[in-house]
């Protein structure tokens, strides 16, 4: 796992009021490269093999039969050692909030077992499927409904007692605040600053949920944006400059460390596409 990243699913145009990704197979060679936070409520299912999640920084097995609740807004990361099959579906909270759940209200237990919810996610995904089904899109309604008010009338726990900012709050704005100024000079003071809190406590925070100290994932970023940046034509000396780096050499290395290629090797399979 290499960062965090918000994922912006939008709003559901077509009356499911949810995204799912069925059948998600995965081995420690194909689990995502970063953990992930967005505004949905998420159910996960996990169907065989074995794998872990961790949720604002606490680490839970995933096994078969279990069921995992992602918390609106949680930092969260699916992954295995081994091998893993399982479904994520990710509630609309624009639908929640039409049908009285505010979701970034709910906290629910992060993994448990339970027959009910476990059979109405699998009906669920059956409906999803037969998309010829009549009345689909008001069937998969009322499924929703009927397992968001199992939930939270069986899962809820109470909301957890915050002295202070919460630290995936803390890390969630110095993510976007480095995203937002990553051409320019940033030191863990001035973060710090930003985010409201101090160097050694956004340090430790920062570890903790991204497995990436802070100037590791700066760099990391700025890499990426210029690898995008030389892909797209602009020099490497450019690039390198546009995204805060003004020392070739120190960023040719940074550059390999973080990417697995030098700055010309995007240069020569950009040319090659063109």
């Amino acid at each position: 796992m290499s960062g965090i990243r918000y994922e912006e699913y939008g709003v559901s145009n077509d009356g499911i009021p949810f995204v799912l990704y069925d059948g998600l197979h995965r081995t420690p060679l194909t689990c995502s490269s970063a953990a992930n936070w967005h505004d949905h409520i998420e159910v996960q299912l996990c169907h065989s093999g074995e794998g872990f999640v961790l949720i604002d920084g606490e680490r839970r097995p995933f096994l078969p039969d279990d069921i995992v609740l992602v918390n609106s807004g949680a930092i969260h990361y699916t992954g295995t050692e081994h091998e893993l099959l399982y479904s994520s579906l990710l509630i609309d909270p624009v639908f929640c909030r039409c049908a009285g759940f505010e979701p970034t209200a709910l906290f629910f237990e992060p993994c448990f077992r339970d027959s009910v919810c476990f059979s109405l996610c699998r009906d669920l995904i059956e409906l999803y499927h037969n998309e010829s089904a009549p009345h689909r899109c008001a069937g998969l309604q009322i499924l929703i409904l009927q397992l968001l008010i199992h939930l939270t009338d069986l899962h809820t726990v109470p909301a957890p007692e915050v002295k202070g900012v919460p630290a995936h709050d803390t890390v969630k704005r110095a993510i976007r605040y480095i995203r937002e100024n990553y051409h320019q000079k940033i030191t863990l003071d001035s973060l710090a600053a930003v985010v409201y809190t101090d160097k050694y406590n956004l340090t430790r925070i920062f570890r903790r949920l991204t497995q990436l100290t802070v100037v590791d994932y700066i760099n990391q970023y700025r890499c990426r944006m210029a690898m995008s940046m030389i892909a797209d034509g602009k020099s490497i000396s450019e690039a390198a400059a546009a995204c805060g780096f003004h020392n070739m050499s120190f960023f040719t290395k940074t550059f390999r460390r973080h990417i697995g290629c030098l700055p010309s090797d995007c240069k020569r399979r950009g040319a090659r596409g063109m």
